[in-house]
């Protein structure tokens, strides 16, 4: 994997940071009293599952290693997921706080926290010289592009397991 004993580390921290930012959007998504918010189209309960599974997802890229076919694959994987939490740190979270001009759900542990270890991360795989800029690039667009899907993907799942009033 990286080099460096702290990247390493850095990339296994990665699913709890984003297990953290999970967190904080479903205790937080729909409260009213933290002031404007982007329009909530789906149920608590279904956000809740589709964050879990999210969740679920992150630690079995980063952990499920020996099941990748080759070390490259595996590379590409853990960029494109680095990729995919660094382009969520600013679309919703951080362009949304700044348009609406207050609080949304996931911003403190999206600038805290996330922003900073994905761009350590990627910071550290461009060292590494694994690819060339264009392959990090398609890398990284790819897991935003993965991750965009994904929502609708896990809110239909969600959709499947949550009661209808």
């Amino acid at each position: 994997m990286l080099k460096k004993k702290k990247a390493r580390i850095a990339v296994q921290a990665l699913p709890f940071v984003f297990a953290l930012h999970n967190i904080e959007e479903a205790l937080f998504m729909g409260k009213p009293e933290l002031g404007p918010q982007m329009p909530m189209i789906v149920s608590s309960q279904q956000f809740i599952i589709a964050v879990s599974l999210f969740t679920v997802l992150g630690f079995m890229l980063v952990f499920g290693r020996r099941f990748y076919p080759s070390p490259q694959s595996y590379r590409y994987a853990v960029t494109a997921f680095s990729g995919m939490l660094f382009l969520n740190s600013f679309l919703p979270h951080i362009l949304s706080a700044l348009f609406l001009n207050a609080y949304t759900p996931g911003l403190l542990t999206a600038s805290l926290l996330v922003l900073p270890l994905t761009t350590y991360i990627l910071w550290e795989i461009k060292q590494s010289h694994w690819f060339s800029g264009k392959q990090m690039t398609a890398a990284i667009l790819l897991g935003g592009v993965c991750g965009f899907v994904l929502v609708f993907l896990f809110l239909g799942i969600g959709s499947l397991f949550t009661c209808s009033t």
